[in-house]
């Protein structure tokens, strides 16, 4: 509400005019701050350039773009915990992202699980600091209608049946037409509780290539389990593989999926998460033992 209302004084054409300006400075602002992620001291504009061509290349980019989307305000707050991700200030970014999406509060289970209570704590105080702020803009009441009618109780079932779903939820609602609504519920709530667990096994197994690389499964399992996955959330996706890209000895098997990974990509996303994450589930529950292999997937400018 505090990002929008600006925009509530201006007419349509104006306002989308801006946000679109503003959608494009922050895809710049991705680039620069994956740039200095990834690239460390070999920053150019070279590799400026490349991690630019990977996330125009994604087919969520386009959906972005067309859709007025805040998707890369959130990826922006997302890299800023990649960059931050071993101190606090990971927590208070982190929180800041629940402002523009609340998918990402998925991923405070990934602090959780690594113990770094200094991040949660800040997640934490942050989020409450936005509430006050909430409340001193908008209101207290704003805030108990929120809570007692959160708006996922108001939105109707189609949209967790349209195409552009592409979250676990919707695969099983698009699918599985003979079964009725409350079973296909129990089926959604027990396959996501299987790969939580099993995204928290591999995380903890795939930590000793780096904290970023077990991060990843997290990211995966989020974009598969959270009901309001809109296709274009894809472009979460960018710096997975921009990490992967870089590798210099990288696996001949990771290249083998990168095909049907892209081709997923333009048709059912679903299954582009759902195939990387295998292959982490793969590297964690029978390849974190080898130690030549979890070197081929340590990006050394981490």
């Amino acid at each position: 509400m505090l990002l929008f209302a600006p925009f509530a004084s201006l007419d349509y054409e104006t306002s989308r005019l801006i946000f679109s300006i503003l959608i494009f400075a922050f895809i710049i602002a991705n680039t620069a701050l994956a740039n200095y992620v990834f690239f460390k001291e070999k920053r150019s504009i070279y590799s400026f350039l490349f991690i630019f061509i990977v996330i125009m290349l994604l087919p969520g980019t386009n959906s972005i773009v067309n859709f007025v989307q805040t998707n890369f305000i959130l990826c922006f707050f997302f890299l800023l915990v990649m960059l931050k991700i071993n101190k606090p200030s990971s927590g208070f970014y982190l929180a800041l992202s629940f402002l523009i999406k609340p998918i990402s509060a998925f991923l405070i289970l990934f602090f959780i699980i690594n113990k770094k209570w200094k991040s949660v704590i800040a997640t934490i105080l942050t989020t409450l600091g936005l509430f006050l702020l909430t409340i001193f803009f908008w209101g207290g009441q704003n805030i108990i209608d929120y809570i007692k009618s959160p708006p996922t109780n108001r939105l109707p079932h189609f949209l967790y049946v349209q195409d552009i779903n592409a979250s676990l939820i919707a695969i099983l609602n698009r699918n599985l037409h003979s079964l009725s609504q409350n079973y296909i519920n129990l089926l959604y709530y027990s396959l996501a509780l299987i790969l939580i667990i099993l995204t928290i096994i591999i995380s903890k197994k795939l930590r000793s290539v780096n904290f970023f690389f077990s991060l990843f499964p997290f990211v995966l399992c989020m974009l598969m389990i959270y009901p309001s996955s809109l296709d274009h959330y894809m472009i979460f996706l960018f710096p997975f593989l921009i990490y992967f890209l870089l590798l210099e000895n990288s696996e001949k098997y990771f290249w083998i999926i990168i095909i049907p990974f892209f081709s997923f990509l333009r048709t059912e996303a679903f299954f582009s998460y759902l195939l990387l994450w295998t292959f982490m589930l793969y590297l964690g529950l029978f390849k974190s033992e080898n130690k030549k292999i979890l070197e081929a997937f340590n990006l050394k400018t981490l």
